[in-house]
């Protein structure tokens, strides 16, 4: 089992029947057996033609046996409906690549000729073309795992799912609070709809960015109820807090992903303390660390040199500031604390939105927190870092440290899952 997180002990459970038994096709296999449990999934057809011919829309959904429980993201999908069509003959038209990179404009036009060309494209075209539209994340992974490009492509397949049109959302359980979950949702058509919602035990406790009427808390019940069904299915280790991705229309909510997350693991203790001297308060965790805390060896910025450069390593904690997501995807799982910095509480919130890669942030590591920028600069001063105003070169320049150096903090972390106190150790 090659997976990333079957590798990490923290990830290994016998009670998973998916994780003894890795699919093939995980997000085909796994929403089939959910299926046969009761739970409602979009229709699956057997092959393009299948799809294409019942005149749906539909989703070429990329499979990889490392997809359950290892990095997100990795080879994208892609939703094939009129409308991207019509945008994808337009844009070859037009011709309207120019403002792109050139790996982008390489990315852009293989989608834009699968969706141009989908009632009459090969399968062998397809997965090349596919394999084209995440050339880069494919070739990171690879180097970053050190494995063949040319076998991990080979394990890449396609799953055809009819497309529903609604409100997606992506839901978590909290790994230590008992009753909270996490909801993200986010919709483009008809009308663009994103908000991220916190409930606890029925009770939302963080509404988000657009709270309306509409989310109402039957809605939310529904939505944790669901959640909370198909983690109890008895394939699924009931222990593990996953990622579960579903799609809600006006009639009901469909499974669409099981992603392994954590163990669920709470504090032993309640934050009830003021912060001490030099601590500063969260605006945002999930994870407990022991009463005592942790220090850790943080990376805030990494030097400054090639994507290339960057490896895996064993790495305490991270701000990730990088421009490598698959790297983050990767190391996230190792991590014991990820740290984000954010302006606001509402700011955070919308970087999930739709996210994959925050989202791992948020919830693969054992412990995740966010702070303001406001905090991290009274915490620390000398990282006088404005969010809106890149002033790296200044800081380091300060601090004594070369471009091709990492910089490094060690911090100190107390939290009981509700609240996280952070100083400088």
């Amino acid at each position: 089992m090659n997976h990333e997180r079957v590798d990490n002990p923290k990830f290994v459970t016998e009670a998973d029947y998916f994780l003894r038994f890795p699919p093939y096709q995980p997000k085909y296999e796994v929403g089939s057996y959910v299926e046969s449990c009761g739970i409602p999934v979009p229709k699956r057809f057997d092959n393009l033609q299948a799809a294409v011919t019942s005149g749906k829309p539909f989703i070429i959904r990329s499979e990889h046996p490392q997809d359950y429980a290892g990095a997100s993201g990795i080879v994208d999908s892609l939703e094939v409906t009129p409308h991207f069509i019509e945008m994808a003959k337009e844009a070859i038209a037009k011709n309207s690549y120019q403002i792109y990179t050139v790996d982008e404009q390489k990315a852009e036009k293989a989608r834009d000729n699968i969706l141009a060309h989908i009632d009459t494209i090969s399968d062998a075209e397809l997965k090349a073309l596919m394999l084209q539209m995440s050339a880069f994340s494919i070739g990171e992974y690879c180097r970053l795992k050190q494995i063949d490009r040319n076998a991990f492509e080979h394990e890449v397949t396609f799953s055809f799912w009819e497309y529903i049109n609604g409100t997606s959302h992506i839901v978590v359980a909290d790994s230590a609070v008992d009753g909270r979950i996490h909801i993200f949702s986010h919709r483009e058509y008809p009308d663009f709809y994103y908000n991220y919602v916190i409930v606890e035990h029925g009770d939302h406790i963080f509404k988000g960015f657009k709270y309306k009427d509409d989310v109402k808390r039957l809605n939310l019940y529904k939505i944790s109820k669901f959640y909370e069904t198909v983690r109890a299915l008895p394939n699924f280790d009931p222990t593990n807090v996953p990622i579960i991705e579903m799609v809600e229309d006006d009639n009901q909510l469909y499974f669409l992903q099981y992603l392994h997350g954590r163990k669920y693991q709470p504090a032993g203790f309640t934050l009830d303390r003021e912060p001490e001297a030099g601590e500063v308060v969260s605006q945002w965790v999930r994870g407990v660390t022991p009463e005592t805390g942790i220090v850790c060896d943080t990376r805030f910025w990494y030097r400054n040199s090639a994507l290339k450069d960057l490896i895996l390593k064993d790495e305490e904690a991270s701000f990730d500031f990088h421009w490598n997501f698959v790297f983050s995807e990767l190391m996230t799982p190792r991590r014991k604390v990820q740290f984000v910095l954010s302006n606001s509480l509402y700011d955070l919130a919308m970087k999930s939105i739709d996210n994959h890669l925050q989202k791992s942030k948020l919830f693969r590591p054992d412990v995740s927190v966010s702070l303001n920028n406001e905090n991290f600069v009274k915490m620390a001063p000398e990282f006088d870092y404005d969010l809106g105003n890149d002033k790296t070169t200044d800081v380091r320049k300060s601090l004594g440290v070369a471009d091709f150096q990492d910089v490094h903090l060690k911090l100190r972390i107390i939290s009981d899952g509700r609240k996280a106190y952070i100083k400088k150790a």
